[in-house]
């Protein structure tokens, strides 16, 4: 029987931008690695290309990566003061095929 795949999670502080304003005017989130994943932002799934990325990838060619574009979770104004928390779980995907 395999284990229960791993979860990744992390809070992440308010940020406040350089310029002083407060404002966050952009925020990409980058995530790469064999095998899949599913991203999310404040409990929220970042994918809109289905529940699992990245889809078939033949990791002896290349390694793929997402970018998800986080801005709407960063402006200033939301009701989360508190910071947000960033979440990863992990899974075999192609790179190991034995069964889930």
């Amino acid at each position: 029987r395999r284990s229960q795949l791993p979860l990744f999670r992390v809070k992440i502080p308010d940020i406040e931008s350089s310029d002083g304003d407060g404002g966050v005017e952009s925020a990409m989130l980058f995530v790469s690695g064999l095998g899949s994943f599913r991203a999310s932002l404040d409990g929220v799934p970042l994918s809109s290309s289905g529940p699992i990325d990245p889809p078939l990838t033949d990791y002896a060619q290349r390694v793929s990566y997402r970018g998800f574009d986080v801005t709407p979770f960063l402006v200033t104004g939301d009701e989360n003061d508190e910071g947000h928390v960033l979440g990863i779980q992990m899974g075999s995907g192609w790179w190991d095929h034995r069964p889930i």
